[in-house]
């Protein structure tokens, strides 16, 4: 594995990252690059980082801090303090990434703008997430996750017909974000590789939950369409629904192929309903969904919430419960798969997210909890990360990928890699 010094075989050992960030979005996406070996050195004000007050509290720790700053280090240096502008300076220089999520412009406004690091640093990965971007109307806007999660359309589309707009339960825009931010870093340090110049990776908030918008900006564009509230059924295919049982729980699947509807007729008892017109093909199915969604329903609704399932799954259905966050913490496969993990932690051993996703030969790990306010110093830091090698005169004179033992710290010499993505339907 790896510890928070970087040794060991994790896939970013040796990745030395400084995190300027606050609360969600930029402090996840360290976290994300600290689960997989990156030493994450956090700087903090005096107060600390308002997410270690954020409720609800185990103990004395908040339960976000728990999660987000496991495996980093804090150290007290106020990057707005000219009076410890060479004590941040310091550690820039020896960085590899330099992670913050403040408004746009303020790193400008403090005097350390990416002119000023990349003078100091020319090999630094700047990521820099905001809710709106650096440039635009409404790069100066304070924004959180639900903000966004309204700007996206996101809300207008969570729901049923007669309710109000809904935003996710989970902070979903500040996790992709971060994921994003994550993914810029690695994006900026193969770059790095091969130019042996650094960048700024520019990440927002909003553009994130756009790209994950289903395809509703070409529906409007091309057909006019503006998607919204359906409560649980599919704006393109049916059937794609909840059921209520019995026993009054409630339990989804879906059918929305041709082979797939047959089966599901079948575990309904009513083999029969593919060749009903209303019914032949998705077109008509969708066209009648709210019929089709009614023999559904009166089937389920006579037989008990386990037994619906079961039957489901011997056709070989897609169908599962709507379980509550008890009923996913203890779930046997997320934590054979190590998803959900006990930490020891300042609060003592607590569940929480694990490593994801799993790699076979330089796998992640947590490595340590969440640290008190200002447990390491700039000079250990400085000790622990010694001055990279010389950028080469001419990046050009280098194959790509040449550069990566300096990008990344670790032994890598490779001038690209083949990646097979398997897929399930």
């Amino acid at each position: 594995m790896t510890d928070q010094n970087g040794s060991g075989t994790a896939a970013l050992a040796g990745l030395r990252v400084i995190e300027l960030g606050t609360m969600m979005a930029g402090p996840v996406a360290t976290t994300i690059l600290s689960d997989f070996g990156a030493e994450v050195v956090k700087l903090e004000p005096a107060a600390g980082d308002p997410l270690r007050g954020m409720e609800p509290r185990v103990g004395d720790q908040s339960a976000y801090w728990l999660v987000t700053a496991r495996n980093k280090r804090s150290i007290v240096l106020d990057a707005r303090d000219r009076a410890r502008r060479e004590d941040f300076l310091s550690l820039i220089e020896r960085a590899d990434v330099l992670v913050e999520n403040f408004r746009a412009g303020n790193l400008e406004a403090w005097g350390i703008g990416p002119d000023v690091l990349l003078a100091r640093n020319p090999r630094l990965v700047i990521v820099r997430v905001t809710g709106f971007g650096q440039e635009g109307p409404n790069s100066s806007l304070l924004a959180y996750d639900r903000i966004i999660q309204l700007m996206s359309g996101l809300a207008s589309v969570t729901g049923f017909p007669d309710s109000p707009p809904t935003v996710a339960g989970f902070a979903l825009s500040d996790q992709l974000a971060a994921l994003f931010g994550a993914f810029g870093a690695l994006l900026g340090l193969q770059a790095l590789a091969r130019t042996g110049a650094g960048q700024v990776v520019d990440v927002a908030s909003l553009d994130c939950l756009v790209r994950f918008s289903d395809v509703v900006i070409t529906e409007y564009d091309r057909l006019d369409l503006v998607r919204v509230r359906e409560g649980n059924s599919h704006p393109s295919a049916a059937p794609m629904n909840m059921y209520q049982a019995a026993d009054g729980e409630w339990v989804y699947t879906q059918a929305p192929t041709d082979a797939q509807f047959e089966r599901l007729a079948r575990a309904i008892d009513q083999p029969d309903l593919p060749r009903d017109p209303r019914f032949r093909d998705n077109s008509a199915r969708f066209a009648n969904r709210g019929t089709l969604d009614g023999i559904i329903q009166a089937w389920a609704s006579q037989r008990h919430s386990t037994d619906v399932l079961l039957a489901w799954h011997a056709a070989d259905l897609p169908a599962a419960p709507v379980r509550d966050t008890g009923e996913m913490a203890r779930d046997e496969g997320l934590l054979m798969r190590g998803a959900i993990q006990r930490v020891d932690t300042p609060a003592g051993p607590t569940l929480m997210q694990g490593i994801v996703p799993k790699l076979s030969a330089t796998p992640g790990a947590i490595t340590g909890g969440a640290p008190g306010l200002d447990e390491d110093s700039v000079a250990d830091v400085l000790d622990r990360w010694p001055p990279r090698a010389a950028a080469p005169d001419a990046a050009g004179d280098k194959a790509p990928g040449e550069d990566s033992e300096a990008a990344l710290g670790t032994a890598s010499g490779s001038a690209g890699a083949a990646v097979a993505v398997e897929a399930t339907l």
